[in-house]
């Protein structure tokens, strides 16, 4: 028996061309999509980074008037993103190819220009870096009467009652700490209620926002100041009391800041 092979015909031609067309255009548009940009996605910024924009760290750092060592403090903060030299993001790099995305290391270095570095991928409010605050106006009044770790600005607590709140609602603080959020709030004229697991902490907020008799009050720290005064000077052997704790002029000071509680 004789097994007779058609021979190949044009319609066979045309479809194994289509075939190989077919087969190749993918491979054709994968490689150009893999070479040409890659984007990187933040909270708030997304940058396309080109083959072109991808440098290395010495290459960055003179662009920028910077060194390597401050590109590279970047990336660790996570200010910048890390980059191979295909601008794919990675964990680590393999030696020499570690690259940055300039336009993105030129964009960071801008905010830092305009002081709003801390916000960059947080999508921060500018409002909220209280740049150039003094320390005596981060301490205001009574916040300042104890130490305490972790302690936030009053200021960033009334951003937060004056945008979000009104004069008249109940304010609840679940994590009291030091009782900022009571001191402002009762400041702003809001009712406040704190809550803390640990008893120094109420303590401390109780001081804060407790009403005081002044003249009594005044009377407690000049005869503290008094004490003050006998024990410095039987240490120095002396019988002119010239210490002064509270002159008058700061005992004003001290006396306002007790009448905001």
């Amino acid at each position: 028996m004789t097994i007779k092979y058609p021979k190949p015909g044009a319609k066979t031609k045309r479809k194994a061309k289509r075939s190989v067309q077919s087969s190749a255009k993918p491979k054709i548009k994968k490689s150009r999509k893999s070479k040409s940009t890659f984007a990187l996605h933040e909270d708030s910024v997304a940058y396309v980074v080109n083959n072109s924009d991808l440098v290395t760290l010495e290459e960055a750092a003179r662009v920028t008037g910077k060194t390597s060592h401050n590109i590279r403090d970047y990336i660790q903060r996570g200010r910048i993103a890390k980059l191979d030299n295909e601008g794919r993001t990675i964990k680590r790099a393999i030696n020499g190819e570690l690259r940055v995305s300039l336009k993105e290391v030129k964009a960071f270095l801008y905010l830092v220009s305009q002081r709003e570095e801390k916000h960059h991928h947080a999508g921060l409010h500018p409002e909220l870096g209280f740049y150039g605050l003094a320390e005596r106006e981060r301490t205001k009044h009574v916040n300042r009467l104890h130490p305490y770790l972790g302690k936030f600005i009053p200021q960033l607590v009334e951003w937060f009652l004056n945008r979000y709140f009104k004069k008249g609602d109940w304010i609840l603080d679940p994590f009291l700490g030091s009782g900022t959020t009571l001191v402002q709030a009762n400041e702003i004229g809001m009712p406040s209620i704190g809550v803390d697991v640990s008893e120094f902490n109420c303590h401390i907020a109780k001081v804060k926002i407790g009403r005081y008799d002044l003249a009594l009050a005044r009377k407690e720290v000049l005869e503290v100041e008094s004490r003050v005064q006998s024990f410095s000077n039987r240490l120095h052997q002396k019988d002119d009391p010239s210490l002064e704790l509270f002159p008058d002029d700061k005992f004003n000071k001290i006396t306002y800041a007790f009448s905001l509680s």
